[in-house]
């Protein structure tokens, strides 16, 4: 009895759009010599070059790593620091990068949310949950994407 066949992603000899970043991923797979076993650290370097894991890129990854497209899909949306959507900018204004309570309020761009925040006006009502012993503040301003994911 034979073993079942895996799909694999088609072998595609450069990637079309001619994208360094490419490049910089083929030295990446390259240094841990296209081993299955280094596929996370491969998709860190991926996203790290490219802001998030597009599907063109995972399917690049799968060819040049000679896995399947689903197990390369699988792992990436398993993982919460992988993101398969673009995330906007963001600045931290006060307090740590963990987040546990969200409250959003969007304005039309990150700039006029941190004129906003920066105003007079908002920092004399801030000043009141900054008084000491009140509790711990965080707050963070996102371009676009999505804040809560």
């Amino acid at each position: 009895m034979s073993q079942p066949q895996h799909q694999i992603a088609p072998n595609l000899p450069y990637h079309p759009s001619g994208d360094q970043r490419f490049a910089q991923l083929d030295q990446t797979m390259a240094h841990y010599h296209h081993e299955p076993t280094a596929l996370i650290q491969v998709l860190h370097a991926a996203q790290h070059n490219f802001g998030y894991l597009a599907p063109d890129v995972l399917r690049y990854i799968a060819t040049a790593m000679k896995l399947p497209l689903a197990h390369v899909y699988g792992v990436t949306t398993f993982y919460n620091f992988f993101s398969i959507v673009p995330r906007g900018k963001y600045q931290i204004m006060e307090g740590t990068d963990r987040f546990h309570r969200f409250v959003v309020i969007e304005f039309p761009t990150l700039e006029q949310a941190v004129k906003c925040n920066q105003s007079k006006e908002y920092q004399e009502a801030a000043a009141f949950r900054r008084a000491p012993g009140v509790g711990e503040v965080e707050q963070v301003m996102v371009d676009g994407g999505d804040a809560t994911t």
